[in-house]
Parts: C-alpha cells; sequence; structure tokens
C-alpha cells in the first residue's frame, strides 16, 4: 500500500534527516531503534538546549565519551571544538556556511565560522560558561549532517 501523499510531503520535507533515517521511515514505516543509530545520528537528533550558566563544562571522561561522537572535530584544551571542512571552490564553501548559519538560527547556538578559499572553519564553544556542553556535540554532529 503506497503511502498517503502528506505523509511522504512530510518525508521529503525532513531534509536534515540522515538517508537511513528517512529509508527507515518511508519503507519501515517507523523511526530506527534507538540502539540501531550511531551517536553521531542520535545527537544531531537533539535540540541544542540555551545554557543559562551556573554548570560546569564538560571535563574529563563525559568529554571524551562525547567526542567520539564526532571524531573529526578537534577538542582544543577541554574548551571548544574545531573543524575545517574543505570544498573544490570558494561558492561550495560559501553555500555551506549560509546553511550552517540557518542551522545556528534555528537552533540558538552560534559558531565561530572563517570562510575562505575552498574551506571553512567551524569553532564551538558555549560562551555562557566558557567551555563545552552537550549542545556543543549536539551542533557539531548537525553541521556533520549538513555536509552529507
Amino acid at each position: 500500500m503506497p503511502l498517503p501523499r502528506c505523509r511522504f510531503q512530510e518525508i521529503l520535507k525532513s531534509t536534515q534527516l540522515g538517508l537511513t533515517h528517512i529509508l527507515s521511515k518511508a519503507f519501515i514505516g517507523s523511526e530506527p531503534e534507538e540502539g540501531k543509530r550511531s551517536m553521531a545520528e542520535q545527537l544531531a537528533d537533539k535540540k541544542c538546549v540555551p545554557c543559562r550558566g551556573g554548570v560546569p563544562p564538560l571535563k574529563g571522561k563525559e568529554l571524551e565519551a562525547l567526542h567520539k561522537s564526532v571524531p573529526e572535530w578537534d577538542v582544543v584544551n577541554e574548551h571548544h571544538l574545531n573543524r575545517t571542512f574543505t570544498f573544490p571552490d570558494f561558492a561550495k564553501a560559501l553555500a555551506f556556511v549560509n546553511r550552517v548559519g540557518a542551522l545556528a538560527e534555528e537552533q540558538g547556538h552560534h559558531p565561530d565560522i572563517l570562510l575562505a578559499w575552498g574551506k571553512a572553519g567551524i569553532t564551538l564553544w558555549t560562551h555562557k560558561i566558557d567551555g563545552l556542553t552537550e549542545s556543543d556535540f549536539i551542533m557539531a554532529a548537525k553541521i556533520d549532517r549538513l555536509q552529507g
């Protein structure tokens, strides 16, 4: 039995979902089981939570565990996340930066972005506590998903 038109359109509009997630919803009719999705996919599905301060930044084992979910990112001095994305030209780097900017507005979590010919550098940390929170890793996973 085919999917109802509105259900199919809903799935198509979910462009932030990973391909596995989309296929699972369209052909199996349910969400992938939590244990079968990678930690990065699980993080990317969460929403960044505004930090009001008063919480300590992530350190040690807790920080290491979250870093495993976004291994392409560098953790610098247990303070911020860094990643450089490369592109074949300026236009593609700019398009990526614009997608990151739109995501940052949607999530209320704004990275530092450096745009240069053929590359975009992204730096994340939670300014309110001058360190890393889970939201920084959520945003990193979401940015990785944008790159495809």
